[in-house]
C-alpha cells in the first residue's frame, strides 16, 4: 500500500505541523507514502528533512490548472499510488479530476469548519465532500456537524482524532519564563496557545485576567500565537492597556519552544469559540499543566467530559473566576491529578496511536474493494 499527501503551502500550521510530524516518524509504519505540495512555506526544510519523498507541483495561476492536474496524475501513477489523502478541499477537488479513470481512493480530511469561508469555498466543499471515497474528522462533534448539514452518508465519514508528538513535550530546559522575563519565583505564571483567529476568544481571557487582577491575586499571563487576525490581537492589547495589565499580560507571538513554556505554566487557561480538535489544549494536558477550558461539545470530548481539566461556562467570567480561586487554594491537588491525567492523554492522543488509526482505516478501504 502507498499513500500520497497533498499540501498546500508548507508554511507553520496545526495541519502543516501535524503532517510533519507524521513524515518525521514514517519510518514506524508499515506501508509508503509521499508527500505532494503546492507552494514552499517556512517549515520547508524541514518537510524536506524527512524521510519522505517529497514532489513540489507548483499551480502558478489558473491558466495552468489543466498542466498541474495532468503532472498529478502522472505522478500518482508513476509512484503506484493506492490512496490519496487531501488537506484542503480544494487540492481534493484537483486530485478528484487528477484520479478519473483510475482505482486510486480519495480521502479528505477537514481540519476545521465552514463558519468563515467565502461562498465559492462552502460551494466547494458541499461539492467534494460528496465526490471522496472517505471523508475524516478530527472530531466526532465535527462529524456530526457535517453530517447532518451536508446529509453525509455516515458509512463514508471516519472520526481519527489529531495526534499529539510527545517527545516534543520533553521539558528541555529550566525556567527558560521566569529567567527570561525576570519574574519572581511565587508569581502565578499562566498561558494560553493558540494564533489569533476568530475560532479562539482571547478576549475573554482578557476580560478574565482583569476580573483576576481586581481581586489581587498576583500573575503573568503569556499569549503565545501570531497575530493572524489583527483585529482581534489589537482588541486585546488595547484592552490590557485600557485596564493596566500591560505589565502582567505579555503578546510573545510565535514561539519556537512552546513544550517547554507549557511545561513551566502554573495553569493553562483557554477560550474557544468553535475549535474542532484544540490541539493547544491537549498538548498541555499531556504536559501534566492544570487546565481550564470552556465547556463546548468538543473540549467536553477531548477532555473526556472534564476528567481531564477543568470546564467553566462559556463566556461566564464569574464561574472561571470562582473554579480559578479553587485551584490556587488547592494547587498541589490539581497539579497532581494534572500529572495522573497527562498518562490518559498520552495514551489516547498520541502521534503513534494516530498513525495506526489511519493505517487502520486505508487498510480497510482497500480491503473492501477486493
Amino acid at each position: 500500500m502507498k499513500v500520497a499527501y497533498l499540501l498546500g503551502t508548507l508554511n507553520r500550521g496545526g495541519v502543516e505541523t501535524l503532517i510533519l510530524d507524521y513524515f518525521s516518524n514514517a519510518r514506524s509504519l508499515d506501508f509508503k507514502i509521499i508527500g505532494i505540495y503546492r507552494n514552499d512555506g517556512i517549515l520547508s526544510e524541514q518537510f524536506k528533512q524527512s524521510p519522505i519523498e517529497l514532489y513540489q507541483l507548483n499551480l502558478s495561476s489558473k491558466f495552468a490548472l489543466l498542466s498541474y492536474i495532468k503532472q498529478l496524475r502522472k505522478l500518482l501513477i508513476k509512484n503506484k499510488i493506492n490512496v490519496v489523502h487531501a488537506q484542503l478541499p480544494l487540492d481534493a477537488l484537483y486530485a478528484r479530476m487528477a484520479l478519473l479513470g483510475t482505482n486510486i481512493k480519495l480521502v479528505l480530511t477537514l481540519h476545521g469548519y465552514d463558519n468563515y469561508d467565502s461562498t465559492f469555498y462552502k460551494l466547494l466543499i458541499r461539492f467534494i465532500i460528496k465526490q471522496t471515497d472517505l471523508n475524516v474528522f478530527v472530531s466526532k462533534v465535527q462529524q456530526d456537524y457535517y453530517v447532518k448539514k451536508y446529509t453525509l452518508e455516515l458509512s463514508k465519514q471516519r472520526v481519527v482524532a489529531n495526534g499529539v508528538l510527545l517527545d516534543k513535550l520533553k521539558k528541555k530546559q529550566q525556567n527558560t519564563l521566569r529567567d527570561e522575563f525576570n519574574i519572581e519565583k511565587d508569581v502565578l505564571l499562566l498561558g494560553m496557545v493558540g494564533s489569533f483567529l476568530p475560532i479562539r476568544n482571547q478576549l475573554f481571557i482578557c476580560e478574565f485576567l482583569n476580573a483576576l487582577a481586581l481581586s489581587g491575586i498576583e500573575f503573568r499571563f503569556f499569549f503565545i500565537g501570531n497575530a493572524s487576525d489583527p483585529d482581534l490581537y489589537n482588541a486585546c492589547v488595547s484592552f490590557c492597556e485600557a485596564h493596566n495589565l500591560q505589565n502582567r499580560v505579555w503578546f510573545v507571538g510565535q514561539r519556537n519552544d512552546v513544550p517547554d513554556l507549557l511545561s513551566q505554566l502554573d495553569a493553562f487557561v483557554y477560550a474557544s469559540n468553535f475549535d474542532t480538535f484544540g490541539i493547544a489544549v491537549v498538548e498541555a494536558m499531556a504536559t501534566g499543566v492544570p487546565v481550564f477550558v470552556n465547556d463546548l461539545p468538543v473540549m467536553l470530548e477531548v477532555t473526556e467530559n472534564g476528567n481531564w481539566a477543568t470546564i467553566y461556562a462559556s463566556n461566564q467570567i464569574e464561574d472561571l473566576l470562582y473554579k480559578f480561586k479553587i485551584f490556587i487554594t488547592q494547587k498541589k491537588a490539581y497539579q497532581k491529578t494534572a500529572k495522573i491525567s497527562a498518562e490518559f492523554v498520552k495514551e489516547k492522543y498520541s502521534l503513534e496511536r494516530h498513525m495506526k488509526s489511519l493505517q487502520a482505516m486505508y487498510s480497510s478501504m482497500l480491503d473492501s474493494e477486493e
